[in-house]
C-alpha cells in the first residue's frame, strides 16, 4: 500500500475513535448515578443526625420498660 493511503486510513480511524469518545454518553449516566447516590447519603446522614437524639430517647424508654417487665416463670 502507498504510504499516503495508510496515513489517511490511520487518521480516519483516529478521528472516528475521537468522535465516538465524545459521543459516548454512558459515562455521563454513571456520573449522574454517583451524584444521586452521594445526595442520598448526605440526606440520610443529615436525617440520622437530626433524629438521633429523639431515637436514642425512644429506644432507651423501650429498653427501660422491657427491663422492668415481669418475667414469665414456668414452662
Amino acid at each position: 500500500m502507498d504510504y499516503f493511503i495508510v496515513q489517511k486510513m490511520a487518521e480516519s480511524k483516529a478521528a472516528e475513535r475521537i468522535r465516538s469518545f465524545f459521543n459516548d454518553r454512558e459515562g455521563v449516566t454513571a456520573i449522574e448515578y454517583a451524584l444521586i447516590a452521594g445526595l442520598i447519603a448526605v440526606a440520610s446522614f443529615a436525617a440520622m443526625k437530626t433524629l438521633g437524639g429523639s431515637l436514642q430517647t425512644l429506644f432507651s424508654t423501650i429498653s427501660d420498660t422491657l427491663g422492668s417487665a415481669p418475667t414469665a416463670t414456668g414452662s
